[in-house]
């Protein structure tokens, strides 16, 4: 065999192994995909694992043809593609508008008044029939598919015969089922849940419209359980002695609300635990300066207390 003919198959055999490596990395993915669509999804191990897992689809039997993405910047996904060709603002946010009322059907008014309210009846109306125009354009990509936004009895709605996932709605299911689990005294699968929860939570809610007052409602209902989730995570850590993710689950807290003190306060003790005496002095000083700066108020009795107590010491 001559030396062409070698190298021949050299290559022969890198390009199949190639064609191989990719076959094997798409069989993963699609048994991944199975798992988490079939409810087979893997809880994490909270003894071992980051306490902040990847975000995991709400269990289900068909894979979802839209998926919605709220927290933080609003993201569309259709049969696995990113929704990026849009064509005008206001056929998105009509698109904003209905995910945060999934299930419930919209009038022409609330969505006039919503996007619109500076705008007389009829402006308003024809820029409505423009911005749904645009909005099924963009979402329906030839004429065989379901139209996805239906007009039903004077209201807008997603067309309830399609398949979606949004992750606020899994957010809140977990949250559900993690409350359910504690309340049957079952705290090892009821953290399972809230850390699935808390994984999820990647932004403020549809934080690309900060000036939308129709989110704000939800806006903060969302970050309230945020909060109370990912605190009820930090203290089961603290109590496991996994101080390092305690810490770490505390930062996120305090990253999403830089005031919320039960945070501050388990962050200094545990430093204070860990031996890290200057760290917890300087977290008092952190929370003192952010309540403030922030609010205008001086730090609870309760904090105070525990500083009385570090000093003390």
């Amino acid at each position: 065999m001559d030396t062409t003919e070698t190298q021949r198959l050299i290559n022969g055999c890198q390009q199949l192994n190639e064609i191989l490596s990719r076959i094997e990395a798409q069989l993963d993915n699609m048994l991944k995909l199975v798992a988490g669509y079939s409810g087979e999804t893997k809880l994490p191990d909270t003894e071992n694992a980051s306490p902040s897992p990847e975000p995991c689809p709400v269990p289900s039997t068909v894979i979802p043809t839209l998926v919605f993405y709220c927290f933080g910047p609003f993201r569309v996904f259709k049969n696995d593609q990113l929704v990026g060709n849009w064509n005008g603002q206001k056929g998105q946010l009509i698109l904003k508008y209905l995910i945060a009322h999934v299930g419930k059907p919209v009038s022409k008014e609330k969505l006039m008044d919503a996007l619109w309210p500076e705008a007389d009846p009829e402006s308003a109306r024809r820029n409505l029939h423009q911005a749904v125009y645009s909005l099924r354009h963009t979402l329906k990509t030839n004429n065989h598919e379901r139209q996805y936004i239906l007009f039903q009895n004077e209201c807008y709605l997603l067309n309830p015969d399609v398949e979606i996932w949004v992750d606020v709605m899994a957010f809140e299911a977990h949250i559900r089922s993690g409350r359910d689990q504690e309340n049957r005294g079952n705290m090892a699968a009821a953290i399972n849940a809230y850390a699935l929860a808390e994984g999820l939570y990647q932004g403020g809610f549809i934080e690309d419209e900060p000036y939308a007052d129709w989110a704000d409602p939800k806006r903060q209902q969302f970050q309230h359980l945020y909060l109370e989730t990912a605190n009820k995570l930090s203290q089961h850590y603290f109590q496991q002695k996994q101080y390092t993710a305690a810490v770490s689950q505390c930062q996120r807290i305090l990253l999403v609300d830089n005031c919320y003190e039960p945070a501050h306060c388990l962050l200094i003790e545990c430093y204070l635990a860990q031996g890290q005496r200057h760290m917890a002095v300087r977290q008092y000083q952190a929370c003192v300066q952010a309540l403030k700066e922030t609010l205008g108020l001086p730090p609870s009795e309760k904090t105070r207390l525990i500083y009385r107590q570090l000093i003390s010491t």
